[in-house]
């Protein structure tokens, strides 16, 4: 991975593609005046979306009370003349015209009280291969005519760049830039094989046709990551989370990211929202982005959310925390693999607070005849902490000394729990160097180095 020196902050927020939806207001009587606030509205967004001049007048009063602030033009826009002509400098006409740009609301909610009534909502507002245009919005309403009309809207837009965006203007950083490390260096992904990029546009594809649904999004998200495009993926899994609140695959997808570009609170956060949301439910598969050997996923969304949770608190040196999560982790593994994966950080959370014994014990499942099919890294570590294997074993090439990166760590902790931490220290930077910055084993690495060395 290409590498450079500085320090900024990195922090994310929301994506792309979506399509026209409105939803109805929650938790509301069918009355009729809510019936006719609710058709103004739907109409108001009939009337952005066919760009016909011509329902102005059925929609706003016609009297100079009329106010309208806009998230496009600063100051005070009054009357309807000016609402008209501000609608005219957006390309509405007489009789409309067909456009490729859409507008849509969630979250409307309306409260009326006798002679007035406002309703609330988010709009969006996407043209083709621009950034999606999101933010607040209140209409104010008073009856007029047997209907409805709007007296006031106010819109206000939510950034659509992330903090990093910005302060990659702000500083010059190259836009290539996904991350910055614990110890100040840009992380800059390679390019993937080509199999990788058609594999994303595959994914693009589906998405495109249907970006309301939450699958398309997660591989969505998913294959932007595989490609390095971190940033893009946690917008992507932001866009999942405001359509899909209560669905934890998002938070637990974005959390993984936020661990990629070194945000563990955010990670933290992100994988205690998905614990609170998975409380109770039925565990589930999780399919692989990059199937193992034998086509087998020997993960789950439970395990998965209590192993990177676990990770971001053992990254954050929050390694008392880090042993609670892992133990939770533990009893919802089913195989091996994810047993191993969870005892592998377990270990090395007790043994960096000194609890050796307990340690030892977190080994005594581990033996040579277990079923392996993924996570072969961490069990050649786990046989290596109970002394099975050598340390001239951990090789997965003994004439390269070829060495994973989960492995690399793993050793270079190993040295420095043990005490020779002029070792550690030596290791832990050789794989900073060398390693890959996304893999989990060169993260830690960063870490370690980071609060003992740096």
């Amino acid at each position: 991975m290409k590498k450079s020196r500085v320090c900024v902050l990195l922090m994310v927020f929301f994506l792309n593609n979506l399509f026209l939806l409105s939803e109805e207001p929650m938790e509301q009587s069918d009355s009729p005046v809510l019936k006719q606030i609710r058709q103004t509205m739907d109409r108001w967004v009939k009337f952005w979306n066919s760009y016909d001049l011509d329902e102005l007048n059925h929609l706003f009063v016609t009297d100079p009370k009329l106010s309208y602030f806009s998230s496009e033009k600063a100051g005070l826009i009054q009357g309807i003349d000016q609402v008209r002509k501000h609608h005219q400098d957006f390309g509405f006409l007489p009789g409309g015209k067909k456009s490729p740009n859409q507008l849509w609301i969630q979250n409307l909610s309306i409260n009326s009280e006798k002679d007035t009534a406002t309703a609330t909502a988010t709009w969006f507002f996407k043209k083709p291969k621009e950034t999606l245009q999101w933010g607040p919005m209140t209409a104010v309403l008073i009856p007029k005519e047997d209907t409805w009309k709007i007296i006031h809207m106010h819109f206000a837009n939510h950034p659509s760049d992330t903090i990093f965006e910005k302060d990659q203007r702000l500083f010059n950083i190259p836009p290539e830039v996904q991350a910055i490390s614990l110890l100040g260096e840009y992380l800059i992904p390679e390019d993937p094989p080509e199999r990788f990029h058609q594999k994303y546009r595959l994914h693009q594809k589906r998405y495109d046709e249907d970006p309301l649904d939450a699958d398309n999004i997660i591989w969505y998200g998913r294959w932007s990551a595989y490609l390095g495009n971190y940033q893009k993926a946690i917008r992507i899994y932001s866009q999942g989370i405001s359509l899909f609140p209560d669905d934890a695959r998002f938070y637990r997808h974005r959390g993984h990211r936020m661990i990629s570009i070194r945000k563990f609170d955010q990670a933290i956060a992100d994988f205690q929202k998905a614990v609170q949301l998975i409380e109770g439910e039925k565990d589930q598969i999780e399919p692989d982005g990059m199937p193992n050997a034998q086509n087998i996923p020997v993960s789950s969304l439970h395990t998965n959310i209590y192993y990177h949770l676990g990770l971001a608190f053992y990254l954050k040196g929050d390694y008392g925390k880090a042993v609670e999560v892992y133990r939770k982790g533990l009893k919802a593994s089913t195989n091996d693999d994810m047993r191993i994966a969870m005892i592998h950080w377990l270990y090395m959370s007790l043994r960096l607070i000194e609890n050796n014994e307990e340690a030892q014990e977190v080994l005594n499942p581990i033996h040579p005849e277990m079923t392996i099919i993924e996570n072969q890294a961490y069990y050649r570590l786990c046989l290596f902490y109970k002394g099975i294997l050598k340390e001239k074993d951990l090789y997965e090439d003994q004439d390269s000394q070829v060495m994973s990166d989960a492995v690399a760590y793993g050793l270079a902790n190993w040295h420095f729990y043990q005490g020779d931490k002029k070792k550690a220290k030596e290791l832990f930077r050789a794989l900073i160097k060398d390693g890959n910055w996304a893999s989990f084993g060169v993260i830690a690495a960063e870490s370690q180095y980071f609060l003992n060395f740096f």
